[in-house]
């Protein structure tokens, strides 16, 4: 038995939040009080079994619980809500098991004490759970969904409570469940762009056979034969045919340009209101990518392709979020909420995409550290230091609020001319405005 010092009490104000309690007298209360020990377990703890037939009632009084039905079907219950001024999942035999999504404290109150009158209190101590257990809810049997429970256990579809802030954290504990367990829809990388990795890893690769591998696809082909006939990396003379244009880019920076353009297809959505968040991620993500680029270019060492990647897909996580969306409406029904949930879990599942497409590990680095404004990183200056400087001297032009100056993040000091402009933007970004806008150009035509 616990020291009586030690332990917790229910109090009045708590005990009138549920309904059973709430119109008794106050002396009735006090005894309540009295007898009636608040329990506590930690995250992940199975406190009800399903098909108990205990004789205990569970009343939460903080935190979260989850539910889980025979079907599978799962819930979540938070102390705030309306489903939690009743006992929890009432009916016997037990139709959920009930798990603990957070630190818990919740009372098992006898049936008795329920009817309003001076019943005789008897403390509640035997567990509601003879065989309560650890159990890992991000294991292979997770992904609760925010769905409310009416008093009687059935499921309320009252969709105006899905925009509460509290709802928040339940989506990142469902994304972050499917992300574990590599269940979370990911973006599959276009198969043009598979296609040529093939090929220019293969020992058989040569200019013809890539050629014809880019020209299945006329509108990449095309793309191609621009950029290297462009001001960027036009010699003498200008190139009429995808293989001529390949020998001269080089297998390496054809491999980079293909993948770039082929990235288009992947920032879109069949949802209108999804899709205008594509176009603007997109939109961005090219004015990043073209500041990236010409970052390398004057800083020797980094490879512009490879930048000019790290900047178009740094925000690449936010299309599985997207697509999680377009399977979930509740997160459509505030665009707060949506935009709150990109801005958290984005750097995490950005790097996993780039991971699982087999991308080099500095730009899976520059997506997960895409934000991370003072992160010092390596001596030496990378690509996730290009991806953070492009977005800062972006803010400026933007007049995004909450961003740090450009001089005062490490990455700065690793640019080979760290003056800046009058306004605090990157000096030898301003002055290569043509070079900048050429990239652009590659990118949206």
């Amino acid at each position: 038995m616990a020291d009586p010092e030690q332990t917790e009490h229910v109090t009045q104000e708590q005990l009138r939040r549920f309904k059973p309690f709430a119109e008794l007298e106050a002396g009735q209360l006090s005894l309540l009080c009295k007898s009636l020990e608040v329990h506590t377990s930690k995250p992940r703890n199975k406190i009800v079994e399903l098909g108990s037939n205990d004789s205990l009632e569970l009343f939460l009084l903080d935190g979260k619980l989850g539910l889980e039905a025979r079907d599978g079907k799962k819930s979540v219950i938070l102390s705030s809500s309306e489903s939690a001024t009743v006992a929890i999942a009432k009916m016997r035999p037990r139709m959920y098991s009930i798990i603990t999504l957070s630190e818990v404290k919740y009372l098992l109150i006898e049936p008795a004490l329920l009817k309003a009158g001076p019943a005789p209190v008897k403390q509640a101590s035997q567990s509601i759970s003879s065989d309560s257990y650890q159990v890992d809810i991000l294991g292979d049997n997770s992904g609760y969904q925010v769905d409310i429970l009416d008093d009687d256990g059935s499921y309320e579809a009252d969709q105006s409570e899905q925009a509460d802030e509290y709802q928040i954290d339940e989506i990142y504990f469902s994304i972050g469940s499917d992300l574990k367990n590599d269940k979370l829809p990911l973006p599959s990388l276009p198969d043009v762009a598979v296609r040529i990795h093939g090929l220019i890893e293969s020992e058989s690769a040569n200019a013809e056979t890539i050629a014809n591998a880019v020209n299945s696809d006329p509108a990449i082909a095309a793309k191609l034969l621009k950029t290297a006939n462009s001001p960027l990396y036009r010699g003498a003379s200008t190139f009429e045919s995808t293989q001529a244009a390949i020998v001269r880019l080089g297998l390496g920076t054809t491999r980079q340009l293909i993948t770039t353009f082929a990235m288009r297809s992947v920032f879109q959505s069949d949802n209108p209101l999804l899709n205008e968040h594509m176009n603007r991620i997109w939109k961005h993500s090219i004015d990043v990518a073209s500041l990236t680029y010409v970052l390398a270019r004057i800083n020797r060492g980094l490879n512009p392709e490879q930048a000019l990647l790290a900047g178009l897909l740094h925000d690449v996580g936010d299309i599985a979020i997207i697509a999680y969306a377009e399977s979930h409406p509740y997160m459509l029904a505030n665009e707060d909420t949506l935009t709150t949930v990109m801005d958290t879990m984005r750097s995490e599942i950005g790097s996993m995409i780039l991971r699982k497409w087999e991308f080099p590990t500095e730009l899976s680095d520059a997506a997960e550290k895409a934000e991370e404004w003072m992160n010092a990183g390596s001596l030496n200056i990378n690509y996730a230091d290009l991806v953070v400087l492009a977005q800062l001297h972006l803010g400026i032009s933007t007049g995004t609020d909450e961003l740090p100056d450009i001089s005062s993040v490490p990455a700065f000091f690793k640019l080979k001319n760290q003056t800046l402009t009058e306004d605090g933007k990157l000096s030898i970004l301003d002055e290569a405005e043509e070079q900048i806008a050429e990239v652009r150009q590659l990118l949206t035509s």
